[in-house]
């Protein structure tokens, strides 16, 4: 009996040490800014494949806020030069799946359902700049629980989204990934490529016309028993520039690079950041940079059933991210 209960012992800890040892990958989540929103961005994955035979899905709810502008003079005085001005709520539910079709190649698919319009969140995105010190963009200043996407190009033209809100269907993307490289050891490098699809699918104020493409390339490192590295390069291209006026550059660049620790066995903490180049082309004063940190957790909640709960704001330049957005979702592998 006490042979048994020694060797019950070591196994248990054995399992405990193993599993602070399973991570968990980066958030893969998608651009949700309102210009971005109907095209196809790169998320932070993860080079691990799924295996032969395995399938994954999962349901995520992102619902965030925007607000940007470029103006010379008081907020909202119809003399002031506006150049652009972004303000308004969004909100995506997604459904994704993946399966495994080799030890190596995963397949999948990504049906997000979005909503943009004026939303509520504005009174309580102040009171949250109030409480915790931080750029409010001068947010206090403007009306609240507005839905006004506006922007002036050459030669003084006019744009806008204002009577583009609603919810609609958004572009179906399909996508695959390959483990080029998979790790002999614990701490060896894993290397995976990413191709990506997207859909001309859209309905209502989400429709595009256009095929969108991108590929990643993604990397990973064990740093210690409870500590991961990911990271990655990619891009996209897209087939048609002009949305509703809007102009975006055809090619654009996108970057992550995300920290994962395991505190305890069934939890992940993740900070991740997320870069991408200039998205739009034919506003004035619209910046070039994109940058996001996202931090949340990811926590297994039963034997093949993960929760994920975050936060995304932006870190350089308020005038092309939204301000700040909260996503929840829960995946399940069998």
């Amino acid at each position: 009996m006490r042979s048994l209960l020694i060797l019950g012992l070591i196994l248990a800890v054995t399992a405990a040490a193993q599993a602070d040892e399973v991570s968990r990958g980066p958030f893969e989540i998608r651009d949700e800014f309102i210009p971005a929103q109907v095209r196809l961005t790169l998320p932070g994955v993860s080079p691990d494949p799924l295996g032969r035979g395995r399938w994954r899905f999962a349901a995520t709810f992102n619902w965030g806020n925007d607000f940007s502008f470029s103006q010379t003079g008081p907020a909202e005085d119809p003399r002031s030069d506006r150049r652009f001005i972004i303000d308004g709520e969004h909100r995506t539910f997604e459904l994704k799946g993946a399966y495994g079709l080799t030890d190596t190649v995963d397949i999948g698919a990504r049906i997000p359902i979005q909503w943009r319009g004026a939303g509520i969140l504005d009174p309580f995105i102040d009171w949250f700049h109030s409480v915790f010190p931080s750029d409010d963009n001068d947010r206090p200043v403007f009306l609240q629980n507005k839905y006004r996407i506006e922007g002036r190009g050459r030669f003084d033209r006019y744009y806008t989204w204002n009577d583009s809100h609603g919810t609609g269907l958004g572009n179906i993307e399909l996508n695959a990934s390959w483990a080029i490289l998979r790790p002999r050891h614990a701490k060896d490098w894993r290397v995976g490529l990413v191709g990506r699809v997207g859909l001309p699918t859209g309905t209502g104020p989400y429709k595009t016309g256009s095929v969108d493409v991108g590929a990643q390339l993604t990397a990973a490192k064990r740093l210690a028993r409870r500590w991961d590295l990911f990271g990655g390069i990619g891009g996209t291209y897209y087939t048609k520039r002009i949305i509703r006026g809007f102009e975006y550059l055809p090619w654009r660049g996108h970057a992550f690079l995300a920290l994962e620790f395991r505190p305890w066995r069934r939890l992940s903490v993740i900070l991740q950041a997320d870069y991408s180049t200039r998205l739009l082309g034919n506003i004035d004063d619209f910046p070039a940079v994109q940058l996001y940190s996202q931090l949340g957790i990811k926590a297994d909640l039963g034997r093949r059933w993960q929760g994920v709960l975050g936060i995304t704001e932006n870190l350089i330049d308020q005038q092309t991210t939204l301000d700040v957005g909260f996503w929840l979702g829960f995946e399940k592998r069998f």
